[in-house]
């Protein structure tokens, strides 16, 4: 499958709404251009706060951006299986980068998309500093 975005953002969550919707904006109000960028949210079926949350709080601030946003509902497989989250929502990616993020991350870079672009056609492996 061709990429139809710049940067898919794989972001597994569960139970933590407040710092999930400080990450998130922090991701947004950082990046560029945010209509270059997908997020692709985890979540557990039996997590229904997180569920309704996304619907109802986040897809508003990521709809006036501009980001394309989707979700995967998975049966709960613990965080010692998150591999299985992060290599099922790259599957379902449409980005020519993919960016493992957490929920409780937050984005300090201004411009943070363009220094990720600017590796487009070459073979890397980016690493946020963090602190």
């Amino acid at each position: 499958m061709e990429a139809t975005k710049a940067i898919s953002i794989l972001l597994p969550t569960r139970g933590r709404t407040e710092v999930l919707k400080k990450s998130i904006l922090t991701l947004v109000d950082k990046c560029k251009n945010p209509k270059d960028i997908e997020v692709i949210f985890g979540i557990d079926e039996d997590d229904q706060t997180v569920i309704d949350y996304v619907k109802s709080d986040i897809a508003p601030i990521m709809q006036s951006a501009g980001i394309e946003t989707r979700a995967n509902i998975f049966k709960p497989l613990g965080y010692e299986n998150l591999h299985t989250y992060v290599n099922t929502l790259a599957g379902s990616s449409q980005g020519e980068w993919l960016f493992f993020w957490n929920d409780d991350c937050l984005m300090e870079s201004q411009d943070w998309d363009e220094v990720v672009k600017s590796y487009t056609g070459q073979f890397k492996l980016l690493a946020p500093k963090d602190n």
